[in-house]
């Protein structure tokens, strides 16, 4: 969502010590942003529209609050026509993430928008019937949810000052570990903000504080999916502000969404997380906020007023080679929001921030971008 700062801090806030102005902004969006992630319908599901499949090009939103729907729902587009297949309201509170398993179920995180914390991940079913609530022994669930080796991996946010990864067996639901974090050394921030994984790697970025008051800072951290144990955290990186990871053969690409508010010799669009757990630097077009990897070519939405003092209006989509470093971009209307960037039969599909189910289709080929069914 597109928010104007605040006067004041969520009062969940207002007892963390040594926020500068940009970490108290940080953590005012993260508190109240109803993050809407999508998800592609890869496999034809049954029983989501009156005993009828979902046609491949179906795709499985998680919709916000709005009148008639306070907890917002989780529906089912068909992306030929813009119609909803099937919908589900959820429960009462802030749902804020959303994801689906290798079995085709859909799981939902909830983070409390202020007072006391949610512990909340649901589990849908292929056809998004509610199967379970499961409640977990952390904080607000709601940074992401991944897969591997069986487990399910969510994010928690807890207190701000540390976070927390809440390890579920994916059969029996059973809670495994949780894997606690913060920042090294130990600052007085820190603020969960993505994660994803692989069959071998749990790669967390959080927010934190530097000795820089005018830049916001990230850490870095892997994890063990078999162990569930860290392996590996790197020192705060000024001037690094990454919500989405996305693996890359075996590296990973952390979008770097801060990029803009300093353009030198150390600016780093994305970097590159080797399997030695080496970061590398490299400039594309800056303040990538999400993003899709089709073969070697990363596409991603640029946003550089996202979770910023930043008031830009400019809005556009880029295309970067990996391997041969060619570039294009292609410009948005003004002030456009999206939640999400994903790919699906060679268009790119931009999901609205707002509680209505609207997606927009980007094609690379034409650079047409239009409303999904018109």
């Amino acid at each position: 969502m597109y928010h104007k700062t605040p006067t004041r801090l969520s009062s969940r806030f207002q007892c963390l010590p040594r926020l500068n102005n940009n970490m108290r902004r940080s953590l005012w969006n993260s508190s109240i942003s109803a993050l809407l992630m999508v998800l592609p319908l890869t496999m034809v599901v049954a029983g989501c529209t009156d005993g009828k499949d979902l046609p491949p090009s179906a795709l499985v939103i998680l919709t916000g609050p709005k009148a008639g729907k306070p907890a917002g729902s989780i529906c089912a587009l068909d992306l030929s026509t813009g119609s909803i297949l099937k919908e589900t309201l959820l429960p009462g509170g802030r749902a804020k993430a959303i994801a689906r398993d290798p079995l085709g179920r859909y799981w939902v995180g909830y983070s409390a928008r202020s007072g006391p914390s949610d512990h909340r991940l649901l589990l849908f079913s292929a056809n998004l019937k509610l199967q379970k609530t499961i409640t977990v022994g952390c904080n607000d669930p709601g940074v992401g949810i991944v897969f591997s080796r069986g487990k399910v991996f969510a994010g928690c946010t807890e207190n701000g000052r540390t976070g927390k990864i809440v390890v579920l067996d994916q059969k029996t639901l059973s809670e495994l570990a949780i894997i606690p974090l913060e920042a090294a050394p130990k600052a007085s921030v820190y603020y969960l903000t993505a994660l994803t994984a692989s069959k071998d790697r749990l790669i967390v970025s959080g927010m934190t504080e530097g000795p820089d008051l005018s830049k916001r800072y990230a850490v870095v951290s892997v994890i063990d999916p078999v162990t569930n144990r860290l392996t590996w955290q790197g020192k705060p990186l000024a001037g690094v502000d990454v919500w989405q990871i996305i693996p890359y053969r075996e590296q990973f690409i952390l979008l770097n969404v801060a990029s803009a508010e300093k353009r030198d010799k150390s600016s780093a669009d994305i970097l590159l997380l080797h399997t030695d757990n080496r970061l590398e630097r490299r400039i594309t077009f800056p303040a990538p906020l999400w993003g899709t990897v089709q073969g070697d070519t990363l596409f991603a939405f640029h946003n550089a007023s996202h979770n910023s003092r930043s008031s830009d209006p400019k809005r556009f989509i880029s295309s970067f080679d990996l391997q041969s470093g060619a570039q294009a971009s292609w410009s948005l209307p003004d002030g456009f929001n999206a939640s999400g960037l994903i790919q699906q039969e060679g268009m790119l599909l931009l999901p609205g921030k707002t509680g209505q189910p609207w997606v927009h289709r980007f094609n690379p080929a034409d650079g047409k971008f239009s409303l999904l069914g018109l």
